[in-house]
């Protein structure tokens, strides 16, 4: 008797509240729970994991994230905490 496939690993901890898809056939996501306060990138084509950019780094606390948009390489992310951290695509870390 075969066993049945493990379920893949959960990509956030909580709901996705916000998707975006670049030009350059990345998605990225970001979820509303505490303990996931950081912008998800993966491919496109292959849902393959790229890369996590933290966006509570260096702040008390652990706030969610409320909505998310994108300019370019830039993506401004609202948290519920009042803070608006726009991460660098590019560099993958938060600039501003």
């Amino acid at each position: 008797m075969s066993k049945a496939p493990a379920a893949p690993p959960r990509a956030h901890h909580g709901r996705v509240c916000s998707v975006v898809v670049t030009h350059s056939a990345q998605v990225i996501s970001v979820a509303s729970h505490p303990k996931d306060c950081c912008l998800k990138l993966w491919q496109l084509g292959s849902h393959e994991f790229l890369e996590q950019i933290p966006l509570n780094k260096g702040r008390p606390g652990k706030p969610s994230c409320l909505l998310m948009r994108a300019f370019g390489a830039l993506i401004a992310v609202c948290l519920d905490d009042g803070t608006l951290p726009v991460a660098d695509l590019n560099s993958k870390s938060v600039v501003r």
